[in-house]
């Protein structure tokens, strides 16, 4: 995005944003609390420059597992909660450290013996990976200028995506003599701030085109939620200046008439809870005349129950800011005049009025954007399981005046609207892929009297299979609109389309210089799951290959919080691609990928449908011959990792290896307990084990913390027979989690690696991999080789790991991971140093 960076959470309700802004949305819990952290081994990092060095084998002793101290909590209901590895969450307890020291040495020895393998990984991911030359950026009007970015032409070689804004008047000044030339002004360097320790995050130009703001985050940042806000002015001189900084803000928004920045804040308990404004002017006049007291910025709304967020945006025609308050299953808008004039000195009286549009009902949303003195509402009231559009007059808001403005097909939905003067664009889903309709008024901006549009067409997408995004369309008045697409084999591209000729203008974006996207496939299938649902499932592969029950495949699953399995670009799989392995999407139930009813159907009581979904799609893929459970390993991020870890616990033998990061794998431990921030909220997606004992025994059966199984002792025999060796029907194992990750606890991975290795892989159990590999027998058909657990903690990651955007650096910890996945499923034998 040009002049919006996304803001940097990732949107857990399925109903993303509102037309020209950030769509008022609710995001994902945090948790974290106040620690200081000691001083324990830390991972280091294993550069490319570094040349293999000899492994001590003896050093590969499988880690001890930390004691067990169990401790014992009462539920309300005579239940007693039993929990063996809680004094983890602790990070100053000595067992802690000892632990975390543990497991850190043996990972780093285990991934010393795959560095040929992450080196020659790496090159596959940055030879696959590079661009051509980047297309200039698309200049934005705004006013009398156009606003465009240049990357710094070296910023590429460091990993950084360094760049400069810039502007140009183009229309003539009329004080300046109509010979002039304009002059290019620089209105931000990136570089300059990187330099000075800082990261730009979001960059906006206000409706007023000499005031601009940005976000900042220090370069060392490790996650955090909240950025600092700089809001500045460009002098008469063409050089920037800075008006006020507001530290601490999650999210804002200039006002109409860029008097004013509304912006949110977080809570003690790192929730959305207010929208505060600062009036911009009366800091200028402040600096300018230093006759008015310090500015106590001025709270226009506050959210009181604690189950909800809000966020907040400004409609395309500059009329309103709107504040979207919400929760995992509820909505509620209020307007404000975004042309109010707020000056606590020269007019104390006069302060932004928020007016509420529709109350809050339950299980009802609704978002709202404003065309030509009519609202048009994205909502689910009357249609529980499915998105329409709706509209009505400014002045008769509530929703028994609502109208339906398009009539849509049951298997449609609608996800984002982008409006202009004269079109409206909505972006949607139909049977899990997406898909873009422009909706027109007449040439005055108008549509017909009932509010119906003139006419209407869907845009030709240049891929089936791909993910659509709308990007940042700041100009109101124009027959051009931009979205962004990208498919597995097509990194992130620029889409211009004239609305109004209906008519592709360009494609522009660095396209893959060493990938031809013909030479890959997507084949999508459906799966019948355990209650007779069809699964989609989406598989990408080589063309020219066949896939059979010796195919290597990795399997990715998410499901919560209607978050949809994207069929989108990943570039870390490119390399896997190439490997000939096949790379499978399910669309299981707690996303949205077939609708409001596919997330309803995998959400609280219905949770467990998610994990039969997964295990449905896992073992139809064997069944079908596309791989078999020597060649197939799955992966999953944070809630798609509870997932992994469940399916896992019952029916580990279907799977070779299972990668995830930052894995919500203690969900009871954490819905028990009210005062970790954030955690209330979650009750809405998971449930309330602490009042409820039916939801607390459903949680505990699919918990993969809570359930993981003790195997039995097997002999350390390195030939021993794996259809006999119980610890041989569990997948090596590697997940990743960072000390400083707010919204799941580092202790979640540390307790559920505890008792994996405690139950599971510890020396009675497993093969010790420096004895297996000190035979020089590497039987893979015979015995499978030793089934691993790799623990990868970083110190100073938090759950979207740093803000800084090097590439290299994010890369190299990319291979790590595949490198861990293709050593074990391709083979032990063809990919270590001895």
């Amino acid at each position: 995005m040009l002049f919006r960076s996304s803001v940097l959470l990732t949107p857990v309700n399925p109903w993303r944003r509102q037309a020209c802004g950030l769509v008022p949305t609710v995001f994902t819990v945090s948790r974290r609390c106040k620690r200081t952290l000691p001083q324990w081994k830390e991972l280091p990092m294993l550069w490319k420059s570094q040349r293999p060095e000899a492994i001590d084998l003896h050093k590969l002793r499988i880690p001890e597992a930390p004691p067990m101290r169990p401790t014992t909590r009462s539920l309300p209901w005579g239940t007693a909660h039993q929990d063996p590895f809680a004094y983890l969450e602790n990070v100053e307890d000595p067992d802690t450290v000892a632990y975390l020291d543990r497991e850190a040495t043996f990972t780093d020895e285990m991934e010393k013996l795959t560095m040929p393998l992450r080196e020659e990984l790496l090159s596959a991911m940055e030879r696959l990976n590079v661009t051509g030359k980047e297309a200039p950026s698309k200049p934005i009007r705004i006013k009398d200028w156009e606003f465009y970015t240049r990357n710094h032409k070296l910023s590429w070689k460091w990993g950084h995506q360094d760049s400069a804004y810039y502007r140009i008047r183009v229309v003539p000044d009329p004080t300046e003599e109509e010979s002039s030339t304009p002059t290019e002004e620089k209105v931000l360097d990136t570089r300059l701030l990187r330099w000075r320790g800082y990261i730009v995050g979001r960059f906006v130009v206000a409706p007023n085109p000499d005031y601009f703001a940005f976000t900042v985050r220090p370069k060392d940042d490790t996650g955090t939620e909240t950025a600092e806000l700089w809001v500045q002015r460009i002098a008469d001189n063409g050089t920037p200046e800075t008006v006020t900084i507001i530290p601490s803000i999650l999210n804002f928004v200039w006002s109409g008439d860029s008097k004013s920045i509304y912006y949110t804040v977080l809570d003690e308990r790192l929730r959305s809870s207010k929208v505060v404004v600062r009036s911009i002017a009366y800091e200028q006049d402040n600096h300018r005349t230093g006759k008015y007291p310090y500015q106590k910025d001025l709270v226009v709304y506050e959210e009181k129950n604690p189950h909800w967020f809000v966020d907040i945006s400004r409609s395309k025609d500059d009329r309103y800011v709107i504040i979207h308050s919400g929760s995992l299953t509820s909505s509620e808008v209020h307007l404000i005049d975004a042309q109010t004039f707020y000056h606590p000195g020269e007019q104390p009286d006069v302060v932004p009025q928020p007016v509420l549009i529709e109350p809050r009902q339950e299980n009802v949303e609704y978002f709202v954007d404003h065309h030509d003195g009519r609202l048009f509402i994205l909502t689910n009231r009357d249609s529980p399981n499915q998105f329409r559009m709706m509209q009505t007059k400014v002045d008769n808001c509530g929703a028994e005046h609502w109208r339906e403005w398009i009539q849509l097909q049951p298997h449609e939905t609608i996800e984002d609207v982008d409006i202009f003067k004269n079109f409206i664009v909505t972006y949607g889903r139909r049977h899990a892929l997406p898909f873009v309709q422009v909706h027109c008024m007449d040439q005055t901006g108008r549509s017909n009297d009932d509010g119906a549009p003139t006419d209407r067409y869907e845009i030709a997408l240049p891929e089936k299979y791909c993910m659509v995004r709308p990007t940042v369309n700041l100009e109101y008045d124009t027959e051009l609109v931009r979205f962004t697409y990208n498919s597995p084999f097509t990194n992130e591209l620029a889409v211009e389309y004239d609305m109004a000729n209906r008519r592709l203008r360009s494609v522009d974006g660095p396209q893959l210089q060493n990938v031809h996207g013909p030479d890959y496939q997507c084949i999508r299938t459906y799966v019948v799951g355990h209650d007779g649902v069809h699964i989609p499932v989406t598989m990408i592969c080589r063309r020219d290959m066949e896939p059979s029950d010796q195919t290597p495949l990795l399997l990715h699953v998410y499901g919560a919080y209607g978050t949809s399995m994207e069929v989108e670009f990943r570039p870390e799989t490119l390399p896997l691609l190439e490997r000939g392995w096949v790379i499978a999407l399910a669309h299981v139930r707690g996303g949205s990928d077939l609708g409001r009813q596919w997330y309803i159907d995998g959400k609280l009581d219905h949770k467990p449908n998610t994990i039969r979904d997964c295990l449905a799609v896992a073992e139809w893929l064997v069944e079908h011959k596309y791989t078999n459970p020597s060649k197939m390993a799955i992966t999953g991020t944070s809630a798609g990792g509870l997932v992994v870890g469940a399916v896992l616990n019952q029916r580990p033998e279907l799977f070779r290896a299972a990668l995830l990061h930052v894995p919500f794998v203690d969900v009871v431990s954490t819905m028990l307990n009210p005062d970790l921030p954030l955690t209330q909220v979650e009750y809405l997606e998971w449930g309330n084990p602490s009042e409820d004992p039916k939801t607390y025994q459903l949680m505990q059966s699919y918990s993969p913390y809570a359930n993981v199984p003790r195997v039995n002792a097997t002999s350390h025999a390195v030939h021993s027979d794996s259809s006999t060796a119980n610890s041989l029907q569990w997948p090596s194992i590697m997940v990743t989690a960072g000390m400083m990750d707010q919204r799941v606890m580092y202790w979640q991975t540390l307790k559920w690696a505890a008792k994996l290795r405690a139950n599971i892989f510890n020396s009675s159990n497993c093969v010790s991999p420096g004895d297996y590999l000190a035979t020089n027998d590497f039987d893979m058909a015979k015995n499978g080789g030793p089934r691993n657990l790799i623990v990868r903690m970083e110190k100073a990651a938090g759950h979207f790991k740093s803000s800084d955007k090097n590439k290299r650096s994010k890369w190299e910890k990319t291979a790590h991971e595949l490198a861990f996945l293709v050593s074990e499923v391709e083979g032990l034998d063809k990919h270590v140093v001895r």
